[in-house]
């Protein structure tokens, strides 16, 4: 059987980016400075045996306004995954949107979406292949107003990058 992750133990890089009750916009990846030394930690997993990580862009960043998408932030730090050789589950929405964007319109489930698109679409430019989880959105929460079968026909969900295009570890 083959193993799931290229690695044993997994890294991880904090890339939370939601708004504080006080409406001050928190940024993991900038604060940490990963997105600077995104090739340094890379590096450093690899070095350690490490060759498996969940790491995540920043969707405010990259959709700035509707449908209209600056991959400038995520480029360096795919990049340096894949040149690290670092397999990596990416994190399209870890608790930070567009702010424009209402988390319980209906509106959310088309955005997210369309972004989880466009990203697959960057990674398959990069030469980074795609994977789906298919029946991701099936544990919907109750009670809420989007339709969980018309999230399974978009599958948006973080996708994970099987091959960086370095042999395994």
């Amino acid at each position: 059987m083959e193993n799931l992750f290229r690695s044993f133990l997994l890294g991880g890089f904090e890339c939370s980016t939601h708004r504080r009750r006080d409406g001050r916009r928190l940024d993991l990846i900038r604060a940490s400075r990963h997105d600077e030394f995104a090739r340094e930690d890379y590096e450093r997993l690899r070095a350690r045996g490490i060759c498996a990580a969940r790491d995540g862009i920043r969707w405010h960043r990259i959709e700035t306004r509707p449908s209209y998408y600056d991959r400038t932030s995520a480029l360096p730090m795919l990049r340096a995954a894949r040149n690290a050789g670092v397999q990596v589950i990416w994190d399209l929405c870890h608790y930070g949107w567009p702010d424009d964007l209402d988390l319980f319109s209906p509106a959310f489930v088309d955005r997210f979406a369309a972004f989880a698109r466009a990203f697959a679409r960057i990674l398959e430019a990069l030469r980074l292949p795609v994977h789906r989880q298919p029946g991701a959105f099936r544990r919907w929460p109750p009670g809420n107003r989007a339709d969980p079968e018309r999230l399974d026909e978009f599958d948006p969900r973080p996708w994970a990058v099987e091959n960086c295009g370095r042999p395994a570890c």
